[in-house]
């Protein structure tokens, strides 16, 4: 990843956070959840950006099919320290959260909410 390319996903995640800040302190819920929201989507970028090539989602070492759980069981094998677990839990959290509000959409939508 270039300079400017991690320049530029700092200053993204940093506007939106400080946008979200600046929005909560005016009491804009609402808005700040949005821009928070933004922020959040972004930050593994900003990850990628701080340490770059050493948080990838890798193809498993032993042959098994390559979905995305056997991935993240790969990121756990090559990070057992408290960084991996950290970052694991947050890529976890964030992708049930994305599952969630598609669900969610869906079912309202379909008038069952």
């Amino acid at each position: 990843m270039s300079l400017w390319v991690r320049v530029l996903v700092y200053i993204f995640v940093g506007t939106f956070t400080s946008l979200a800040l600046v929005l909560a302190i005016r009491g804009e819920g609402k808005a700040a959840g949005g821009a928070l929201v933004i922020a959040a989507l972004i930050s593994p970028a900003l990850l990628e950006a701080w340490r770059p090539g050493k948080y990838l989602l890798r193809k498993p070492d032993d042959g098994s099919p390559d979905t995305l759980l056997n991935r993240m069981r790969q990121f756990r094998t090559d990070h057992p320290g408290i960084d991996g677990t950290l970052i694991l839990a947050l890529l976890t959290i964030l992708g049930i959260a994305i599952l969630a509000g598609s669900l969610f959409r869906l079912l309202r939508s379909l008038g069952w909410l």
